[in-house]
Formats: C-alpha cells, structure tokens, sequence
C-alpha cells in the first residue's frame, strides 16, 4: 500500500472488493532468471509476467522484493502494489502440466480462505516487529501496535463470520502463527502476503502516524490477506491527489464482483481503495462483501 495501497494473488472475487492467495512460509528457491528473455517495464521475466496477468495483475506494475519472515526465512517474489505473490505461488502455474488449469478453476470457484461447512476458521495472528538491519536489535512493539491491532481484529471478528482472528501472545511459538504482523508508527504504507492453498496471507506489514490509521491499514491488508483485491482497481483513482504515478489500470480483467455487492470498478467508498484517502472503518459495502463470502 504506498500512502495506503493500503494489499493477492488470485483470480478472485472482486466486489467492491477483490480476491487474493496466500504464502506458504517456506524458504523459495534460488532461481536463475539470467537466461529468460525479459518483458514488461520492470524486466520481469516473460513466464512470470504472462502468469501474474492470468492472476489479474499488470506486470508493468509489479517490483521484486523478498521478505524475511519471523522464523528467518527467505521468501522471494512479486510485489503488486501491496499485495506479495511468491515465487512459490508462480511456479504452481505451470503450463507445463494440469497444476494451472486446476489451479485457476478452483480460485474462480472457491476463492475463499478454507473453513469447515458450518464451521468457523481461527486465524492466529501474533505482532512480530522483527530486527533492525543495521543493529541486529529487536524493534519495540509498542503499546499503540496492540491497541490498533486489537481495534483492528474486533471490528472483523465483530461482523460474526466463519473465520476469526485471535491475537498470540510474545511468548507463542512461530508454529501457533497463521499470519506473522509488523507494525510500525510511520507513513501510511503496508502491504500483504496473498492468500494461498486456503489458507491466509502468512505475512503482513503495516504502518501509520495514528492510530486511527493504523487500524484502518491493518484491516486493509487483513483483508487482501484473505482474498480481496482494491475496490478502485480499474482507475486507482483513489490515488488521483495521493500519487498520481499510482493511477493506473490494475488488469483485473478476469474478477469476480462479490454477490450483493455494487459492481463497480471504481468505486470509492471502501477501506479497499488502493491509495488512502481517510477511509479507516468498514464500509456498509465492505460488510456486504465479507458477509457474503465468510457467512456463517
């Protein structure tokens, strides 16, 4: 999210909202990207550009970044904005054999995070500021973080649907974690590992002055981590007045309005606007949007 493109992968669910897959905590494999015939203007590989258009992103669009997770583990991949797509995700794509074709039918059909039929899902998160590069010291998590992570998660679990959110505390192991949270007090800015296999995000950061905005960007990238894309996707107009360079056609061709929602490619009242611009809360149509995917 720069100035909150407050964060997927997937083909998706759109509504107001869009869909999203998830990273799979694994360290990513090197990979020799020397002899691929490079597109796109940010030379990403040609495969790879031709496989995040499938997953209705714009490859011109898209950076190279790598995440040290919080049991110190690589990932490498695409950032989209502020939605991350590993490598890992990308190679399940493989035109080479069935894993695409499948892979594709499923999210368009079942787009969702994986919940037992009348069930509820419980997606353990924990805050995990992790080290300064420079210093190798812990960065403090500071009483605001849990504040607004609280606020955060209470304003989903609220809405009573069949996942849920619940906060580990320090001293839980990294194998009770779903989705590991940085949060830091700063410029707007976040983004999210996109949801995958059924299962959420594994990583988000997120960062605000506030913590007004604080909230509003970790519930923004909670939800691309479950599968929601930026409700403005075919203009970004949101970010008009934030970053005019952010305006941009997102190339979610291919996704899918939400069922009850406005269908409306740029629609602007949703906390998924791809710039922030003071939308901190759920809307009514955000609501709509995870009630009717995550219904009980």
């Amino acid at each position: 999210m720069k100035s909150l493109k407050l964060i997927t992968t997937s083909v998706l669910i759109s509504a107001t909202l869009f869909s999203c897959q998830k990273d799979d905590i694994e360290t990513e494999q090197n990979s020799n990207q020397s002899e691929i015939i490079t597109v796109s203007n940010n030379n990403v590989p040609e495969d790879v550009a031709t496989k995040l258009r499938k997953l209705n992103f714009n490859p011109d669009f898209v950076t190279r970044k790598e995440i040290t997770v919080s049991n110190g583990k690589v990932i490498k991949g695409w950032l989209a904005d502020d939605i991350f797509i590993s490598d890992k995700q990308i190679s399940l794509l493989d035109e080479t054999n069935n894993t695409e074709r499948a892979y594709i039918r499923n999210t368009r059909v079942d787009p969702s995070i994986g919940v037992r039929r009348n069930g509820q899902r419980i997606i353990r998160v924990r805050i995990d500021n992790g080290s300064d590069s420079a210093t190798g010291e812990t960065n403090p998590i500071l009483p605001n973080h849990r504040r607004a992570l609280r606020a955060a998660v209470g304003a989903l679990n609220n809405l009573n649907l069949n996942l849920r959110w619940e906060i580990l505390g320090d001293n839980s192991t990294i194998f009770d974690v779903e989705t590991s949270i940085s949060i830091g007090n700063g410029p707007i800015d976040g983004f999210a590992g996109s949801m995958f296999n059924g299962n959420p995000g594994g990583f988000i950061s997120a960062s605000a002055p506030n913590n007004r905005q604080l909230r509003g960007v970790l519930i923004h990238e909670i939800m691309h981590s479950i599968g929601f894309r930026h409700s403005d996707f075919r203009t970004r107009n949101s970010c008009q007045n934030v970053n005019p360079r952010q305006v941009f056609d997102e190339g979610s061709d291919d996704a899918n309005f939400v069922s009850g929602t406005v269908r409306d490619d740029n629609f602007m009242n949703s906390i998924m606007t791809a710039c922030f611009i003071g939308n901190t809360s759920l809307s009514r149509e955000d609501v709509n949007a995870l009630r009717s995917i995550y219904r009980r």
